[in-house]
């Protein structure tokens, strides 16, 4: 997708969150459902934002540690990620709309659980390499603020991406 459109896709999914007018017992159960909802981007944006606190880079600057890239390097297929993310983001759908109909007591104890199994899961996604080597982390956290875009021409509107007319 690129910076700009994941950085739309995430505002979008953000907003569908949020617009979510939900009926439920209380606010931890319509707290709960786009959570789950949005269960597999938000878990892969932790799992980024440990991983690169934890090697002393900034978590704005890209890289291979998400958890499709960390799962690929383990011997999973392109075809093998893509399907364990939708059967992963299946079942925690499915649970965000038994939250609807489920009581209270039941509810926390699915939250609950799918908690247990989330922290199991960042556990055990955090210990599968990057595929970098220590010097490879210090050099990009060294050049990170130094890089600069390419000075642009100074005919209106020519950024240096296109050639100009």
């Amino acid at each position: 997708l690129g910076d700009a459109g994941t950085l739309l896709f995430g505002f979008l999914l953000a907003a569908l969150g949020l617009k979510l007018d939900l009926v439920g017992e209380n606010g931890f159960v319509r707290s709960a459902i786009p959570i789950l909802a949005l269960g597999v981007p938000i878990f892969d944006m932790i799992v980024v934002v440990i991983a690169r606190i934890r090697e002393g880079r900034p978590i704005y600057v890209g890289g291979l540690d998400h958890t499709s890239h960390r799962l690929a390097r383990r011997g999973l297929s392109a075809r093998a990620v893509a399907l364990l993310h939708y059967a992963v983001q299946v079942v925690l759908s499915a649970l965000a709309i038994a939250l609807l109909y489920v009581t209270w007591e039941a509810a926390l104890w699915i939250v609950i659980a799918t908690s247990v199994v989330a922290l199991a899961g960042l556990w055990a996604v955090l210990r599968i390499p990057d595929g970098r080597t220590p010097s490879d982390s210090r050099k990009i956290h060294e050049d990170a603020p130094s890089r600069q875009l390419a000075p642009t021409d100074q005919r209106a509107g020519y950024s240096g991406a296109d050639p100009p007319a």
